[in-house]
């Protein structure tokens, strides 16, 4: 079940630093010692879309607020919060068959919309592509088997692990807040298997 993913997912965060990537602001850590300056912007960004997720009818601010402070927040090709909202857009997708897919159009609108005034043309290109609904193989096999509560969570986590210098863990913070969301909100647990394979290979 997805309760039973989640619970398992933070047994193994646990044991990794809280400051890789923005995962110290998702996992109930707090603002560890360590994290990188943009992270204080990106925790208020991240708490402008908990909200959104959490009321999406009255949350249209918050959500294009927590949009534009993460995009293009953060070093490298990708910045952490690109991948952050990959994530996100990553897991509505692979949950868009049993919850209300709305949320997903919401968050890709806005997306699609600010990415190229806000980021990189390389991140813009990946964060079109989420979406779409694609990502790197392993960060969609992470989602199903957080969905699932798989034996393979450890492994696919370590493959997430290698995307970039804290890419994979970005995007899985992100993924996170949407299972999270809706595991608090008493949504329905369902292991959601998808009918075809999606991925790009890379974040």
């Amino acid at each position: 079940s997805r309760e039973a993913g989640l619970r398992t997912l933070r047994d193994i965060v646990s044991t990794i630093p809280a400051d890789t990537g923005l995962t110290g602001l998702v996992f109930g850590r707090g603002m560890p010692s360590g994290l990188p300056a943009f992270a204080e912007r990106a925790q208020a960004a991240i708490g402008d879309l908990r909200l959104w997720l959490e009321a999406p009818d009255d949350g249209a601010d918050e959500l294009e607020r927590g949009t534009c402070a993460l995009l293009g927040l953060g070093p490298g090709l990708t910045p952490s919060g690109d991948d952050f909202l990959v994530g996100m857009l990553v897991a509505l997708s692979e949950m868009s068959g049993m919850e209300d897919c709305a949320l997903q159009a919401g968050l890709s609108e806005n997306v699609r919309r600010l990415a190229p005034i806000r980021t990189s043309q390389i991140s813009t290109a990946h964060l079109l592509a989420a979406c779409d609904g694609l990502a790197s193989d392993a960060l969609h096999r992470a989602v199903q088997t957080i969905l699932c509560n798989t034996p393979a969570l450890a492994d696919d986590l370590t493959a997430l692990a290698a995307i970039g210098h804290s890419s994979g863990w970005d995007a899985l913070a992100g993924a996170v807040i949407v299972l999270d969301t809706f595991h608090l909100s008493g949504s329905p647990s369902v292991c959601y298997v998808p009918t075809k394979t999606k991925g790009m290979g890379v974040l």
